[in-house]
């Protein structure tokens, strides 16, 4: 790419598009439906106080861990309205780096001394959650919550995270098929499945989800329940979300490559398929 011998390379990794782009031009997607995040599993009975999950939500420097581990490529996920007011999908959490209020909820939990938990990632994802975990790590402490960082290898990270769900604090990487919010929550919020490594169960989500999954997205009910489903994820808070992974693209030439690159990317089912 910067001889020129090429004129056009994708999925370059985050930290070779930031400084590509000092050079020649890098073009970046949000992978559709996709988002990085913290999960907070239910079965640990810290996790299972709300005041708990958000101290955490509010002790996670977003915008750090952003830079740290995706180079600022992608699409931040938190800092969103705190009044749902959108089905806009990905949406951004209303939390924010704010370690006042971190220790305001600490304080009015059952753990208010803190506590020691394992904070799991995967090695087959740990140029990204590597950084990711240390970084919160390192805040998290200073509220007492004290964690170990494990690193699985990834040939077991599927086991130990998706079918067994027994990883108490984790860093996760779920992406849906389908660019809808109740693709999404049908697989990462419903009781069993799969992606819902936080052990979540909320019986007004499981109804929610399946009364929207096959709903056309213009049903005047569709908007109305979407929106109490963010409501209830962002009280809840299964999973914290951190980012929007991005897809890179670098070009070496013309600007056009930016309307086709991201014009290939604008695939996506029909209105209620």
């Amino acid at each position: 790419m910067e001889r020129g011998d090429v004129q056009l390379s994708f999925n370059i990794p985050n930290k070779d598009a930031k400084e590509l782009a000092e050079k020649v031009n890098v073009f970046s997607t949000p992978i559709e439906n996709c988002i990085h995040c913290v999960g907070l599993n239910n079965s640990f009975e810290p996790f299972q106080d709300s005041d708990v999950r958000k101290a955490v939500a509010y002790a996670i420097p977003y915008e750090a861990v952003f830079q740290a581990a995706a180079y600022g490529r992608g699409a931040p996920m938190w800092g969103g309205s705190q009044d749902v007011d959108s089905i806009d999908w990905p949406r951004r959490s209303p939390y924010t780096f704010n370690m006042d209020k971190a220790s305001e909820h600490l304080a009015k939990s059952s753990f208010a001394s803190g506590f020691s938990v394992p904070f799991s990632i995967s090695l087959g994802l740990a140029d990204w959650m590597e950084p990711t975990a240390l970084l919160i790590q390192e805040s998290l402490g200073k509220l007492g919550i004290k964690t170990t960082i494990e690193k699985i290898p990834g040939a077991n990270w599927r086991t130990a995270n998706l079918v067994e769900k027994r990883l108490p604090l984790h860093l996760e990487n779920f992406g849906g098929w389908l660019n809808y919010p109740c693709y999404y929550f049908f697989w990462a919020y419903k009781k069993g499945h799969l992606f819902n490594s936080s052990n979540y169960h909320n019986p007004e989500v499981e109804q929610l989800v399946d009364e929207t999954l096959h709903m056309a997205t213009d049903d005047p009910d569709y908007a109305p329940k979407i929106k109490r489903l963010f409501e209830i994820a962002f009280e809840d808070l299964p999973r914290i979300p951190l980012w929007q992974p991005a897809l890179n693209v670098a070009a070496n030439g013309s600007s056009g490559y930016e309307f086709w690159f991201h014009r290939q990317l604008d695939i996506r089912p029909l209105k209620g398929a």
